[in-house]
């Protein structure tokens, strides 16, 4: 099931950003690459600020699980041990901080993202730009390619938000069945034959 609504959501995205611009494609693909460096040096000050000292942590570490270890190519997003020996409330806090990085990463990733989108739409409304034909080459592949990058994108920011979920008690039933989906086995395949891939995700 998993894997069905993550091939949906990338055929949709992919149909989305196909029928674009080439132009506006591949900006498509730039707003991607940004809102992941946005979010990656954003999130550790906004955890720290706004997170760490608030009721929602505290309910965090609580609902977290210390018996979780990190399956797969998870295991190099969320480290399944501590980088120095702690008792169990320091490591329920530095464990709880790594599940939050990871989800305020990605879903900060997503929130920039949808703020370029929103952006261009408004921006394409107002000016009223007319569609064009192609003018080179290949056009019809390059928005292919920035499409099809898209929409890879998003359902494997998605796997990785879902499975992240299993360290968080009461949402350990949902994490499951990512898990054990076929996308998630393959992707930790392919980055297992990549090593430098896995290297910078880690």
């Amino acid at each position: 099931m998993i894997d069905l609504c993550l091939f949906a959501e990338a055929c949709w995205i992919w149909l989305w950003i196909r029928t674009k611009q080439t132009e506006q494609a591949l900006l498509y693909v730039a707003a991607i690459l940004t809102s992941m460096y946005v979010a990656v040096h954003l999130t550790p000050w906004f955890v720290r600020t706004f997170i760490e000292t608030g009721s929602a942590f505290s309910w965090l570490m609580q609902e977290i699980s210390l018996n979780t270890h990190a399956v797969g190519w998870m295991q190099h997003v969320v480290p399944s041990v501590p980088a120095s020996n702690a008792d169990a409330s320091s490591y329920s806090r530095w464990l709880s901080i790594q599940v939050l990085h990871v989800l305020i990463t990605i879903m900060m990733a997503w929130a920039v993202f949808m703020v370029f989108v929103a952006v261009d739409s408004v921006a394409e409304a107002i000016w009223d730009v007319p569609q064009h034909a192609q003018h080179f080459v290949g056009e019809r592949l390059f928005r292919n390619l920035a499409a099809t990058f898209a929409g890879l994108w998003v359902a494997a920011t998605t796997l990785c938000l879902l499975v992240t979920l299993d360290w968080i008690q009461p949402l350990q039933s949902i994490a499951k069945y990512a898990i054990a989906s076929l996308s998630y086995q393959g992707l930790d395949i392919l980055l297992r034959a990549l090593p430098g891939l896995r290297i910078m995700i880690s």
